[in-house]
């Protein structure tokens, strides 16, 4: 494991999709976010002048947060991306990343949850995956991680879904499946490659994704308490 207190470079850069294939799988994922942001808009609260206040304070916290402090997992078994002579590398978890628009998804709503994670998987994706269905990942989750601590269930099991340490914990399980579907379409190669690369890097993705969104559920839910 080696501590990283950036991930600036010099040349941030990201990669276009793979072909027709990868066109329509980001096209695909781009609607999928897109509707569920609109389909759940009535999570949305109204942003009075505090909230806005709020709101610019966790804008400006994302580059932070997303850039600065983390550490990195070793690669394991992990291939090299297909038909790239580079050397494969561990994930970057970037230990405050999700913590912005966790807050935001509770005391928000969607639309500001969504964009906040779209601006953090963003500067993630420029500075170290390069890779474009990233934004739209994060994006995803964090509207799911809103709808879920903002319904109101009926039976106690699923009202602890309202907690956010618990809605990161059921999305880090869901994570992997949502990776596997991005990586196929944006990997280089035939479709065997790419589904070999996937499968390689779906243990260490998944830890660094779950990691993220753990410590900004506990975090989220001490704050939320407070």
């Amino acid at each position: 494991m080696k501590i990283l207190f950036s991930l600036l470079s010099p040349s941030p850069y990201l990669e276009l999709p793979q072909g027709p294939a990868g066109w329509i799988g980001w096209f695909f994922l781009f609607g999928l976010t897109t509707f569920a942001w609109w389909k759940w808009r009535g999570y949305n609260r109204e942003l009075d002048t505090r909230k806005r206040g709020f709101l610019i304070l966790l804008a400006l916290a994302v580059p932070l947060t997303s850039l600065f402090i983390g550490f990195r997992l070793p690669p394991g078994n992990a291939l090299p991306p297909p038909e790239m002579p580079i050397n494969p590398q561990g994930p970057a978890v970037m230990i405050f990343s999700a913590l912005p628009w966790m807050l935001a998804a509770g005391f928000l709503g969607i639309w500001p949850a969504g964009g906040l994670a779209l601006l953090s998987g963003l500067l993630i994706a420029l500075w170290e995956s390069h890779n474009p269905f990233m934004p739209l990942v994060w994006a995803l989750v964090a509207i799911l991680f809103a709808v879920m601590i903002n319904q109101r269930y009926r039976t106690s099991t699923f009202r602890m879904l309202r907690h956010p340490v618990i809605s990161a914990l059921v999305l880090s399980f869901l994570y992997p499946l949502i990776f596997l579907i991005t990586t196929v379409f944006f990997a280089h190669g035939v479709i065997v490659s790419r589904v070999d690369f996937a499968l390689t890097h779906v243990s260490s993705q998944t830890m660094a994704a779950a990691l993220q969104l753990l410590i900004g559920g506990v975090l989220a839910e001490v704050l939320a308490r407070a």
